[in-house]
């Protein structure tokens, strides 16, 4: 943060801006994207490096005090918004602190409960909702999905910039499409997903209630498989089932539409570095790589070396 103010020097100086007392001291174990520092009641979050982090404009915060005060309002406990503001350059949230322990993350009924809270936003209505919760295909989510699909199927062809970087090869073309065009004509709902939930973005309050904090990750999209996809990239594959009972799904159709989708995912993903985040190319090729080659239908493995 060259020419910046320092983090504590940062804190202070939000404090300042919006009338906040008490004493500020950094918060432990809080991800590498933001500074995190606290008082007894308040909770200030800003960018590390506002030029490469993730959180790199004041919409990002925007978008989390819309998605928190809407959760909010369906019934899904979360700290509420104090202020969202820029200093010096640098975007900032000030929330409330919420108070209580992380939870159990080998319980069923955590991820019971979790699920029948994505149900409740997914009913969010997000006709007000700030342009950082859409992806670059649009507000109109169905048809968002159908482009998104669409896009991505009409790029598997030869010199298709993912052969070049060996993300997969011209042999699979064919099954590729073939997963892609299936979820075209999978019937979806669309709505708000939290985009992070584990159990370091929850908190077991002293009356048993589950808060849920962070709203950084969360996208509108099609649920519960965005946050579905999530869980399987972390170390939670064993709550897929429980996450999307409240839902309805379950058994092979749960198995196969979520390895389609986290395959439509994987290859996009490098499709949008490629565009936006040069950065990031690296790491989201390594990741596609292997889930394409994961995915691979068994006879055409050998074929594909």
């Amino acid at each position: 943060m060259s020419g910046r103010l320092d983090p504590a020097g940062m804190v202070a100086a939000v404090a300042e801006a919006h009338g906040l007392g008490g004493s500020f001291a950094p918060l432990e174990s809080t991800g590498v994207t933001n500074h995190v520092y606290a008082t007894d009641e308040v909770v200030v979050r800003f960018a590390r490096d506002p030029l490469r982090g993730t959180v790199s404009d004041v919409g990002e915060f925007v978008k989390e005090a819309w998605c928190a005060e809407a959760a909010r309002g369906v019934g899904v406990p979360t700290p509420g918004v104090v202020a969202v503001g820029e200093v010096d350059g640098v975007p900032h949230i000030v929330h409330e602190r919420a108070r209580g322990h992380h939870p159990d993350p080998a319980s069923p009924e955590l991820w019971q409960r979790l699920g029948e809270y994505a149900t409740r936003l997914a009913t969010i209505d997000l006709d007000s909702a700030p342009e950082h919760l859409f992806s670059r295909f649009g507000r109109d989510l169905p048809s968002a999905w159908q482009q998104h699909v669409t896009y991505n199927r009409a790029a598997l062809a030869p010199g298709d910039a993912l052969r070049g970087l060996g993300v997969y090869g011209a042999d699979d073309t064919g099954w590729l499409d073939e997963q892609f065009a299936t979820l075209a004509e999978v019937e979806l709902v669309h709505g708000l997903c939290h985009g992070d939930l584990n159990p370091g973005n929850v908190l077991v309050a002293d009356d048993g209630e589950l808060v849920l904090l962070d709203w950084g990750s969360a996208a509108a999209g099609p649920v519960p498989w965005a946050d579905l996809m999530h869980l399987q990239e972390g170390h939670f594959r064993h709550a897929a089932g429980d996450f999307a009972a409240p839902f309805g799904v379950e058994g092979d159709d749960l198995d196969q539409t979520l390895a389609r989708m986290r395959l439509l995912q994987a290859v996009d993903l490098v499709r949008w570095s490629l565009d936006r985040r040069a950065d990031l190319l690296e790491h989201y090729v390594s990741r596609a790589t292997a889930t394409v080659n994961a995915a691979r239908p068994a006879g055409r493995r050998s074929a594909a070396r």
